[in-house]
């Protein structure tokens, strides 16, 4: 399994069975995919803390699983209204069962809802990036608000962390995330 270090970030790259955690740096940022977060679920099995940038489709629904299964978990989204009428309990979209899972976790303090990127940051040792890729003019992943999300945890980002990006992307999207943290 190929890991790529710089001064500050280091680079998992995938396919894996299995993280060699205790391997890797004191200071890194791993960007995995889906099939490890198990694998780091198991490995803290203590409630982790958890950000999700982007509360859309994709974001609310696994900052609610992992807040329903313990977590505590932050969502940090750039759209106050959203923001705002999640804290009401207004669901921006349908998924069976997302509105009670949603409401269950607020109400229990494990899934709390702000603009505030900092604290964001602040907060989570994991850092999902869940925001929309639309398509480029040329038919491609417009990779802007992934960049720019990759940017802002860099900008605050004071321990180290694990990028999860859960974004839609093409390959070699991890390659531009770890450069624009490294940066």
């Amino acid at each position: 399994m190929p890991l790529h270090q710089t001064s500050r970030v280091s680079l998992l790259s995938m396919p894996c069975r299995v993280a060699p955690f205790q391997r890797l740096p004191a200071t890194f940022v791993v960007f995995l995919c889906d099939t490890l977060l198990p694998y780091l679920c198991f490995l803290w099995s203590y409630s982790m803390k958890v950000t999700v940038f982007g509360i859309g489709y994709v974001g609310l629904v696994q900052a609610a699983v992992l807040a329903e299964v313990g977590h505590d978990v932050v969502c940090v989204d750039i759209n106050a209204e959203r923001v705002e009428n999640l804290k009401k309990g207004i669901i921006p979209i349908y998924e069976p069962g997302l509105t009670p899972l949603v409401q269950r976790n607020y109400e229990a303090g494990r899934l709390q809802f702000t603009t505030d990127a900092a604290l964001g940051v602040k907060h989570g040792r994991i850092q999902f990036i869940a925001v929309g890729t639309p398509p480029d003019e040329d038919g491609s992943a417009d990779l802007q608000y992934v960049l720019a999300v990759a940017k802002t945890i860099a900008t605050y980002m004071e321990s180290p962390k694990i990028i999860v990006d859960k974004s839609t992307v093409p390959v070699g999207t991890a390659d531009k995330v770890s450069a624009c943290v490294a940066e």
